[in-house]
């Protein structure tokens, strides 16, 4: 799981994701995104949470980038990087986050006569 600081972090992800051809598709599950890769037709797995107790945000591929393989003790070879099927799905999942509160908010607007 990768913690989701700033768009810094997410700069190389996001230029290995403009070389390539992604296209990213929403699951029946809020904050869940399918990443296709177009050109070998591999499919990742990103998830998107957000910690209640200090609105801290996280993310997970199933990509070798985000979840690492384990030695043969169950240990990470390596820290989960910023990937780009992250990169990507990320912007889909900003988009819905604002269409959802753009509908809560006129849901609570009072109706105009």
């Amino acid at each position: 799981m990768i913690q989701l600081r700033d768009a810094k972090q997410l700069e190389r992800a996001i230029e290995r994701a403009r070389q390539g051809r992604l296209v990213v598709r929403r699951t029946s599950i809020t904050r869940m995104y399918k990443v296709e890769n177009m050109e070998n037709g591999q499919v990742y797995v990103c998830n998107f949470f957000v910690r209640k107790s200090d609105g801290a945000k996280f993310a997970h591929c199933t990509c070798k980038a985000g979840n690492p393989p384990a030695d043969k003790d169950g240990v990470p070879m390596y820290e989960p990087r910023p990937c780009k099927h992250i990169s990507v799905a990320i912007c889909l999942a900003m988009y819905d986050k604002t269409v959802r509160d753009a509908a809560m908010q006129a849901a609570q607007s009072p109706i105009a006569a």
